[in-house]
């Protein structure tokens, strides 16, 4: 009856106790941060609900030309340019795909015609070097 050796197992099998001990260590962290997380949140609403007894409908009321203001504002501002920068990409898209193409392929093809040139070059370049030597005797 032959013994199993570390060597012989697979590599699953001998990763295993290092996955199960990260997975614990991942877990306790995660455990930790959540607790600690719902102890903030709860710090920081707490003033919020302290002040539940006031009337928000009268706040709410008294704030209303604010959140309209902030509301345009946040219309023109932002939502509207993104919106319009949206539409302007998507309306040149179809050129910048074909922009891209060509350019990789215009690329390629001078990579290669580059290579085709030097290997050619390469190939007459000693017959040439060889009409000189004749030619200046």
């Amino acid at each position: 009856m032959s013994t199993t050796t570390s060597s012989e197992l697979p590599p699953l099998q001998q990763a295993l106790p290092q996955l199960v001990t990260a997975a614990k260590y991942s877990f306790n962290l995660a455990l930790s941060l959540s607790k600690r997380l719902f102890s903030l949140t709860r710090s920081i609403t707490y003033p919020v609900t302290a002040l539940a007894p006031i009337p928000w409908n009268v706040l709410l009321y008294l704030s209303a030309p604010f959140i309209v203001l902030a509301q345009i504002l946040l219309e023109v501002f932002i939502l509207a340019p993104a919106r319009v920068t949206a539409y302007f990409l998507d309306l040149v898209y179809p050129i910048y795909v074909f922009l891209g193409i060509a350019v990789i392929t215009g690329a390629f093809l001078g990579l290669i015609a580059r290579t085709v040139t030097t290997h050619a070059m390469h190939a007459v370049e000693p017959k040439i070097e060889t009409d000189r030597k004749a030619l200046q005797m």
